[in-house]
């Protein structure tokens, strides 16, 4: 992944924060409104918020991005178009 790839070369590793803005960047650049990307991270981010730490593993970044999927399923089945 291109955030564990960037954190690795930086002299910090990679927060929950950083994961959290380049998932709503990238939905954004997916073509969601940013009101839809925020609200889909932000359900995910609850999801997994009590297994958080300051930095992210590779198992729990995994983690969150399974409960990113599972959010943006759940939003498109409500929302449907108004994602985009």
């Amino acid at each position: 992944m291109s955030i564990a790839n960037n954190a690795a070369k930086k002299s910090r590793g990679i927060t929950f924060a950083d994961a959290r803005e380049a998932a709503i960047t990238g939905y954004i650049r997916g073509g969601a409104r940013r009101a839809a990307a925020e609200a889909i991270v932000g359900a995910a981010a609850d999801d997994v918020a009590s297994l958080v730490t300051r930095e992210l593993t590779g198992e729990m970044l995994k983690t969150f991005v399974l409960a990113l999927d599972l959010e943006c399923g759940r939003y498109v089945r409500r929302h449907g178009a108004a994602m985009f």
